[in-house]
């Protein structure tokens, strides 16, 4: 007879390896299925599930079982075995029946209880919670053979609340277990590491179960002088531990396993695997610390696996390019090769690993310092006051540091050569990868010339990071500087020493789009479609005003790829769709006349810096000292902002290139349209190219992965979290979502405090952006974002304020905010929970102080 339920099929199987077991009968439950079906078939109402199995008869099969192998006066433990019951995710644990000491008399009684428990209330309840369709609900019945056992308890073969896998849990009473799975008694805890180990934490155990003499099971007092005993020997724990191990390999699932003892033999009465484990992560292993600041200026929100999967590439290839550039040997980057995956992907979202951009950075010459310079950059908040542990090498450590030290020397004098040589490199090796060049290449040439855009450019790519490395630490040492040489004068006066730097190329399109806007003036019509908000019309309309095309497609073609999340493949930029850029230009009509700001980058810069000589003015080794150090930092922040610009152009030619071969797919039928190329990785694009393909069904693949991702745009992930192990597995990402606080108008005091990278006092009605295109009127009010990317730049001249939730002094709104004079604050934490649109709020953006001055529903009231 084939058992039903899991609880069954392990017995049956335990049985068969040898284990020592009760003897056992399984009473199937097949007939009731059959019985059902019956009825359905014969037009008679569904039946009382319930009253049918208390009328039913024991199965022949049982009447066999008693009278072969049970002796007159036995007792019996009587069971269930579910389908659904002791399975990974759902364990039914105390939902069903269960009957001890039963008396052969009672039998019939009690196997029909445990049967009919399977339609319980609760059950039915529980099943619906968990998703569970009740109609499997088929119960079977186990009838075993009770053992009046001395010892009952249970074995978990790992830690099933800690998590640890190196580490077993046994679980004791006195007695039956029946009081130990209630919990109604206290037990003997046993923990058992791998070794063989054994910590033990007894119980004061005065209490015990055990079976009566006309059936059924009562609690005794258990004598005294065993109460604080243990209840097991150390060689009966570590045989319940090998037990529970060698069952969790043959299961291939952790296993929980209950057991007996009875004149000094074990007995094994059921297994099932650990429920929930998988939600539980081992803290003993790998730890990994996952950070969205900075990337998610990049990156926010979900990514297709295409964008991850080339970004993932660049950071592992680029990286130990730049330390062996900055004088790290070889062979220590070669030991520490797996800190250079830099990136993960949570649900969809792009993660810095951050701990492995902390062990990189100890790779280079004072850390002690550069640490706390990366997290300003960065914005990290919470950062590390150790380094994590790097592989070492051997050979002279002090040699190791003059010829690192050297390298830093040598690239620093480099530098400027190094970044003009670079923008030129940049702009040869991207003539070559324009749309027109790729229109009509064959796949494999497509790859190809994939192929020479990775060995032309991001092979060659250490400049850009050898700039940030010194950006990062001259705006560091210039900070501490201005602390430790002029305390007087406020945290806040470094940014206003940084405005107004000149040819920072991210105002290029502010500026183009001003010239825009005066020509567009001219041409009536044109004015008319953009109070329409028509971008179609207005871009049809361009071609009958040449004068204003020209200069259009000028833009378009120069900074066409310099949009909303441009560094996504999968954005579609104005290059593809031109409406995009017209949309922008309608937007800055509409604003004309309130786009001036009343503030002076240059008349902030030109006050600090008068301020900065008088303070030094006593010394003027110092004074020229940090003057020097000023001069290179406002240098390094432009080159940093101007060297993000190129690294959009590759990304976008890549962009380009993903396309023609996405379009190259779909016309083969291998896809069902272009722009599914960005569901797969880069690797299963080529693999499929060049025939190294594991699946070649790409359109499963792509529908498969459309179905998961579907639900991540709504996942609940933090900003930060630390996981053990594979992330995936036991480890919670989840944001701990706090309650908005309403907060009263005209309160005294600052409600929210964030970084002030922007002099300037401001007070008017916030606007939350979540989608810049979409924004139609910024004029007078506040701009208000969770996080920038440089596709946010042409709005900020339409605000009058900006205030961003994450960022840094060094993120690419910081840097466009100081060069236009705006005023401006980021990493405003809470900002978005606080904040609504129509709100009226002041801000300082030198202090980072914000006050809500009122809440929009307060002001309507005021108003009316």
């Amino acid at each position: 007879m084939i058992a039903p339920g899991a609880k069954a099929a392990t017995l049956l199987r335990l049985q068969d390896e040898g284990y020592r077991i009760p003897e056992f009968c399984v009473v199937d439950a097949a007939w009731m299925c059959e019985h059902l079906a019956r009825a359905q078939l014969e037009g008679e109402p569904t039946p009382n599930w319930r009253q049918l199995v208390r009328d039913a008869a024991v199965s022949d099969a049982l009447r066999l079982w008693l009278t072969e192998h049970v002796p007159d006066g036995e007792r019996f433990a009587v069971r269930s075995s579910a389908i659904v019951e002791d399975g990974r995710d759902d364990s039914f644990a105390g939902q069903f029946g269960t009957q001890l000491n039963v008396t052969r008399e009672g039998l019939i009684c009690a196997i029909r209880e445990v049967w009919a428990s399977a339609f319980e209330p609760h059950v039915l309840d529980y099943a619906a919670t968990r998703g569970v369709d009740s109609n499997v609900l088929t119960m079977g019945v186990i009838v075993q053979r009770m053992l009046n056992a001395e010892v009952s308890g249970v074995t978990f073969a790992v830690d099933p609340v800690g998590g640890r896998r190196d580490l077993s849990i046994v679980s004791a009473v006195y007695g039956l277990g029946e009081g130990l799975v209630s919990g109604e008694l206290d037990a003997d805890r046993y923990e058992v590491d791998t070794n063989g180990a054994i910590v033990a934490t007894l119980a004061s155990k005065k209490r015990r179960c055990v079976a009566c003499a006309d059936g059924a099971t009562m609690i005794e007092v258990v004598p005294v002088p065993q109460r604080d005993r243990a209840c097991l020997e150390p060689s009966e724990i570590l045989e319940l531990v090998r037990w529970a191990r060698s069952l969790s390999e043959q299961m291939e699932a952790w296993q929980d396993v209950e057991w007996c003892l009875l004149k000094g033999e074990l007995w094994l009465l059921q297994s099932r695997p650990i429920t929930g484990l998988q939600h539980t992560a081992d803290p003993t292993t790998a730890l990994s610390l996952w950070d969205n600041s900075n990337i998610i200026e990049s990156y926010s929100g979900v990514t297709t696996p295409l964008t991850f999967s080339f970004v993932q590439y660049v950071y592992s290839q680029v990286y130990p390019q730049f330390f062996r550039f900055m004088g790290v040997e070889q062979s220590l980057l070669e030991r520490n090769r797996d800190i250079f995956q830099m990136v993960g992907l949570i649900r969809g979202r792009i993660y810095y690993n951050l701990l492995n951009w902390y062990r990189a950075l100890s790779l280079l010459p004072g850390y002690a310092v550069n640490a706390h310079f990366m997290e300003q950059m960065m914005g990290v908040t919470d950062g590390l006051d150790v380094p994590p542990p790097t592989v070492p090498v051997s050979g002279n450590r002090w040699w190791r540091l003059i010829k690192s030290i050297g390298g830093v020397a040598r690239s620093w004098y480099s530098l400027p050569r190094r970044v003009r040589e670079f923008h030129a490199l940049v702009d040869v090796t991207l003539a070559d990868f324009s749309s027109a060049r790729l229109d009509g290449l064959e796949l494999h040439a497509l790859v190809t010339r994939y192929r020479a855009l990775e060995s032309e450019l991001l092979t060659e790519w250490q400049t850009p990071l050898v700039n940030d490395f010194f950006a990062m630490v001259f705006f560091g040492v210039l900070r501490k500087m201005l602390t430790s040489w002029c305390p007087a004068l406020e945290d806040e006066f470094q940014n206003q020493l940084l405005c107004a730097e000149q040819n920072i190329i991210s105002t290029e399109p502010i500026e183009r789009l001003n010239e825009l806007v005066g020509l567009c003036l001219e041409a009536p019509e044109l004015v008319d479609l953009a109070r329409r908000r028509d971008a179609k019309g207005f871009l049809s309309a361009l071609a009958d005003h040449p004068e204003i095309a020209t200069p259009f497609e000028a833009l378009r073609s120069r900074f066409g790829a310099r949009t909303l999340e441009e560094l996504k493949l999968e954005t579609v930029t104005a290059i593809q769709d031109p409406t995009i850029l017209a949309a922008q230009l309608i937007a800055y009509l509409n604003a004309a006349p309130a786009k001036t700001q009343p503030f002076s980058s240059e008349q902030h810069r030109h006050d600090a810096e008068t301020r900065f000589a008088d303070a030094l003015a006593a010394n003027p080794l110092k004074l020229w000292i940090a003057g020097w150090v000023l001069g290179h930092t406002r240098r390094l922040v432009a080159q940093r902002e101007n060297l993000r610009f190129e690294r959009t152009r590759v990304f976008d030619a890549a962009r380009g290139l993903f396309l023609a071969i996405g379009r190259q797919l779909a016309f083969d039928n291998v896809l069902g349209r272009t722009r599914d190329v960005f569901w797969l990785t880069k690797d299963e694009i080529f693999d499929f190219v060049r025939g190294t393909a594991v699946d070649t069904d790409l359109k499963n693949i792509i529908a498969t992965r459309r179905e998961i991702w579907a639900a991540y745009p709504e996942a609940n992930v933090a900003d930060r979290f630390a996981t053990h192990g594979s992330p995936y597995v036991g480890n919670a990402f989840d944001l701990e979502i706090e309650d908005r606080h309403e907060i009263g108008p005209q309160l005294d005091g600052p409600q929210l405090k964030g970084t002030g990278c922007c002099a300037g006092r401001v007070t008017a009605q916030v606007l939350v952006v979540t989608d810049p295109s979409s924004v139609t009127d910024l004029a007078g009010r506040i701009l208000v974002a969770e996080r920038t990317d440089p596709g946010w730049t042409p709005l900020f001249p339409l605000a009058v304020g900006i205030l961003v939730e994450r960022g840094s002094l060094l993120s690419h709104s910081a840097i466009v905010a100081r060069e236009l004079g705006i005023p401006a604050v980021v990493a405003a934490r809470g900002l978005l929970s606080q904040v609504r649109t129509g709100d009226v709020v002041t801000f300082d953006g030198s202090t980072g102080e914000i006050t809500i001055d009122y809440r929009a529903a307060e002001l309507a009231e005021v108003q009316a």
